[in-house]
């Protein structure tokens, strides 16, 4: 559900002009994993979501680029098996180890259209590529489990499917 939701807000975005004319573009950025919600404040409450999945996800949005959806490896890893239905929408394509603030280098992916062709410009990587560019998620790693996998599962997949420690 988020998958497509984040398909169809960068959609609809695309489709939107700012005053001046200029179209207005959006990133986004999505990792999966426990949250803690709750109505926080007393005279102006508001419904809030709190744990480390938020930090990671808000963390995904601002290392992404304009125009693209930047997923964890964990969430990449959980549509990797979904990606491979005929009737998908979407893909999942490795970009590569990242820093981010706050966790160190992280795998992350970009999740796009079905047919989409990643632009050259974000054929480099801001740091080193873990599996070749444009490789698919399925080489990355592959689960069958419909729980989010903890990291050395993520790690031990990620090394027998690319032979890369």
């Amino acid at each position: 559900v988020m998958a497509h939701m984040a398909l169809d807000m960068l959609e609809c975005i695309s489709a939107l002009e700012a005053p001046d004319g200029s179209r207005l573009t959006i990133r986004i950025g999505i990792h999966c994993g426990p949250v803690v919600t709750g109505v926080v404040g007393l005279k102006m409450p508001r419904w809030c979501l709190f744990g480390d999945t938020v930090n990671v996800s808000s963390r995904m949005e601002s290392t992404s680029v304009k125009g693209m959806i930047q997923i964890s490896a964990p969430l990449a890893a959980l549509l990797g098996d979904l990606a491979q239905d005929p009737e998908a929408r979407f893909d999942v394509i490795a970009r590569g180890t990242i820093n981010i603030k706050g966790k160190g280098l992280m795998k992350t992916a970009w999740l796009v259209q079905k047919g989409y062709v990643i632009p050259s410009v974000l054929e480099t990587p801001p740091t080193s590529l873990d599996v070749p560019h444009g490789g698919s998620i399925r080489d990355y790693a592959v689960f069958t489990e419909s729980s989010v996998p903890d990291e050395d599962e993520i790690e031990k997949r990620f090394t027998s499917s690319t032979g890369v420690p």
